[in-house]
This record gives structure tokens, C-alpha cells and sequence, in this order.
């Protein structure tokens, strides 16, 4: 397990905060327009939300009504972002300004090996009922432990997650990856929630609910793809899925039917070009947006520059 030394003063912290708002802003453009936050107990409003393809982040220095002052860092699903409304937090990854602050679930820290600046999250998500908290948590996520010891506590050790490497270019997509896997984690709790009630209860719930769901304004970012490379890539492919091998689903326009997928994607900096394209089915496609493996990775990385 990595072993990695908390930051705790206030010069140090400053510094990785600003590391990781470079990080954060090299792949999420500024959102125009003014957005509402909404947070326990009350709504902010701001005019500088960054979103990417996958999720929003805001920040703002905390200082007052809190226990410990914090850099907070709130993110939520890019899905989900409206223009109208109040946008609800996925999770926070804040950090105390100063010192160690165990309520408060985000840290700084230099990897002990290398002195790399990286960010790291305790495990505390939060959800507000029994099910959604710490130890669920912790037992169900799939991310990186690292070791963590804090110098001013006679190396006191705990563990964490490593989120991002904050020198890394692909760090966004760890902090994408760790927002989108507390949001799921969140649903899941819910989906947990349906399965327990009984027919009876989920037809009585059903009927009450309004016949015309509620209509939101949403803002999203998206890039303009070049349709050679796709085409190339389909073409390559030449009727089978470059992940699965298997042939595509169906066809439509008298084309079989595959999809572009970029292997690093453009929101973490991919490039739209051949050597970054793949043509895959629609359930590979999805798959690969959700839960990627290292070696599905690896295989559609070969593919892509012609040596799969």
C-alpha cells in the first residue's frame, strides 16, 4: 500500500488547493451563466461553475458558521447540471486550511516515495439516512487505498483514497471517476430501497406520484467530433465490436451499427484522431463509460494504433 504524509499548514494546503484547481480547469471550461448550488441548509449562487463532460465542480473559500475553515470543493454529475433550480451535490472533496481535521473528508498529502502532491478522500460521503455513510462506503468503492500518517500526530496513520496525483494530466479523470462512483453508489442505496418495499407499496407510491414529471433546463458542454475519424474507425472495424469481437447488433442505413468510443476521452484530454478511436456495440460503449477495465483499456489502446 502507498504510503503518503498529510499537509498541514496553511502554505502547503494553499499550495496543492491551487495545484488542484490548475488540474481541475486544464479540462473543465468555465460554464457561462449564473448557477445555483444547493447545499444543507441553504443555496449558493455562482457565476464561475466548471463542468466537463461527466461532472461540475464549484469552489469557494468557507470560513464562517463552520468548525474548521475549508477549501470547499463541490461536485456533481454534468447529467444532471440545470440553468434553473437548484443543482444538488454529488459529494464534497474539501479541505481544512490549516492543520487536520478528521470531520472534514478531504486531504492534501505528498506521496512518502516521490513527494508528488496528491489528493486523497477519507470515505465520508455523507447521504443523510441509515445505509449511506463512511463504512458502507468504504466496504463498497473499488478505488485505491493508500496509507496516510500525519507528522504532528507522532506519524499517526490512517488510510484513504488517492483521488488524483495532482501533477498527473489524467488526474480529472480519477476525480471523475470518484464523483460518478459516489453518485452510483447513492443510487444504489436507493435501488436497495425499491427492492424492499412489496408490489403493493411500490403500485400505492406509483399512483401517487404526478402523471407529468417536472421539466428542468439543463446546461451541457459537448465537443465537435470529426466525422472521418468516427467513420474511420467503423470502417476498421469492419462490422465487429473492437472490444467484444462480435458482430454489431444490427443494421441501420445499410451500415452495421457500432458507435465511436475514444479510448482517452476528450474530456481528459484525448485527441479526436484514429489512434485514439475505437467503433463499439452499444453495450461495450456503455460499459466502457461506467466501469472500464485495465485490460479492456489496454486492449482498445492497442486497437486503436493498429497493433490489436
Amino acid at each position: 500500500m502507498a504510503q503518503f504524509e498529510l499537509i498541514t499548514s496553511q502554505n502547503d494546503i494553499g499550495v496543492a488547493q491551487r495545484a488542484f484547481e490548475r488540474l481541475l480547469d486544464s479540462a473543465m471550461p468555465r460554464c457561462p451563466g449564473t448557477f445555483m448550488i444547493g447545499y444543507q441548509g441553504g443555496n449558493v449562487e455562482t457565476k464561475s461553475l466548471r463542468s466537463n463532460r461527466d461532472i461540475w465542480h464549484h469552489r469557494q473559500i468557507v470560513t464562517e458558521g463552520v468548525k474548521y475553515p475549508r477549501y470547499w470543493n463541490a461536485f456533481g454529475l454534468a447529467a444532471d447540471l440545470r440553468s434553473t433550480g437548484s443543482n444538488k451535490i454529488t459529494v464534497e472533496i474539501n479541505s481544512p486550511i490549516v492543520g487536520a481535521a478528521p470531520a472534514v473528508a478531504g486531504l492534501f498529502a505528498r506521496e512518502v516515495s516521490s513527494g508528488r502532491l496528491a489528493l486523497l478522500h477519507s470515505g465520508k460521503v455523507g447521504g443523510g439516512k441509515a445505509g449511506v455513510g463512511q463504512s458502507a462506503f468504504v466496504g463498497w468503492f473499488d478505488g485505491t487505498p493508500v496509507q496516510v500518517s500525519n507528522a504532528e500526530r507522532r506519524g499517526k496513520k490512517r488510510e484513504a483514497f488517492l483521488i488524483a496525483l495532482l501533477d498527473d494530466p489524467k488526474g480529472v479523470r480519477g476525480v471523475s471517476k470518484f464523483v460518478s462512483a459516489v453518485a452510483a453508489f447513492k443510487a444504489r442505496d436507493s435501488t436497495i430501497d425499491l427492492r424492499r418495499m412489496t408490489l403493493q407499496e411500490l403500485r400505492r407510491r406509483a399512483l401517487a406520484a404526478e402523471r407529468l414529471p417536472k421539466k428542468s433546463a439543463r446546461t451541457s458542454f459537448v465537443f465537435k467530433r470529426n466525422p472521418y475519424v468516427a467513420g474511420h474507425a467503423k470502417r476498421r472495424a469492419d462490422g465487429r465490436c473492437d472490444l467484444c469481437s462480435k458482430p454489431a447488433p444490427f443494421v441501420f442505413d445499410n451500415e452495421p451499427f457500432l458507435e465511436c468510443h475514444h479510448v482517452l476521452p476528450l474530456s481528459d484530454g484525448g485527441t479526436d484522431t484514429i489512434d485514439n478511436t475505437v467503433a463499439l456495440c452499444p453495450n461495450c460503449h456503455r460499459r466502457m463509460h461506467l466501469d472500464p477495465a485495465d485490460t479492456d483499456l489496454e486492449r482498445l489502446r492497442r486497437r486503436a494504433v493498429g497493433k490489436g
